[in-house]
């Protein structure tokens, strides 16, 4: 491959990622990024807060890079598997899941170093939690309730509905003084607090956005691009095609 062709390879992003050259990536993120900057200091326009990024095809990044995939899962085991020991916290969270906390946990973890975003339910009975499951991040949606004080809650999109779940504590506030506004953003809020789930967002503060983490790996995407494009031409001359 000679100089230019790698060149050229350089600076073309990962398109499914993106959707365009690396050159209109760059400037279409900016602009999608900029239309969320509030636009004054007084508040933010209410309603759904976009995603800076494909959250879907930045999980399935992983899977075209083995040393992409392998620094995540890495970094996901010392956040998950390393640190101290305390069997009693672990026995009460195993209760919290069919499953166990462990692979819970490390869910969440992973979809925390892979697209900057790590999403836990909480589900409580009477007051007290009862489960704990992790929502995959291109399902989760911040809206925005009011633009003065900037209270705000979570969406989980599924196939044909839509199910409003609080920030973890603040059931009580969105069945109370938010409910009208609530009621007016094309999702019913239930009657019962125990009908309503709660979310911890773990999320990875960036520049780039307000409402949503951001990996620190996105500057790698050419790099990555680069070798993918080096292994395919290298096949491509043995198989004579």
């Amino acid at each position: 491959m000679s100089n230019e062709n790698r060149i050229a390879v350089a600076t073309r992003v990962e398109k499914s990622l993106f959707g365009e050259t690396l050159e209109k990536a760059t400037l279409a993120e900016i602009r999608k990024v900029a239309e969320d900057i509030e636009p004054s200091r007084q508040g933010v326009n209410t309603g759904h807060r976009r995603h800076p990024f494909d959250m879907r095809k930045v999980a399935d990044f992983k899977t075209i890079n083995t040393h992409h995939s392998s620094c995540l899962e890495s970094k996901r085991d010392a956040t998950t598997g390393l640190g101290f020991v305390n069997d009693a916290t672990t026995d009460a969270l195993d209760e919290l899941n069919p499953e166990g906390c462990l692979p819970i946990l490390n869910t969440a973890a992973d979809n925390y170093w892979g697209s900057g975003n790590g999403y836990l339910e909480v589900v409580r009975r009477g007051g007290v939690i009862k489960g704990l499951y992790e929502i995959p991040p291109h399902q989760v949606k911040v809206y925005v309730e009011s633009d003065l004080t900037k209270d705000y809650h979570y969406r989980v999109l599924g196939e044909k509905t839509e199910k409003i779940m609080a920030r973890f504590g603040e059931t009580q506030r969105l069945l109370g003084e938010s409910r009208n506004v609530i009621s007016t953003g094309g999702a019913t809020l239930p009657e019962s607090a125990d009908e309503i789930s709660e979310i911890i967002h773990f999320k990875r503060p960036s520049t780039l956005s307000r409402w949503y983490g951001v990996p620190d790996w996105l500057s790698a995407v050419p790099c990555v691009e680069l070798v993918r494009a080096e292994l395919q031409h290298n096949y491509d001359f043995f198989n004579n095609r």
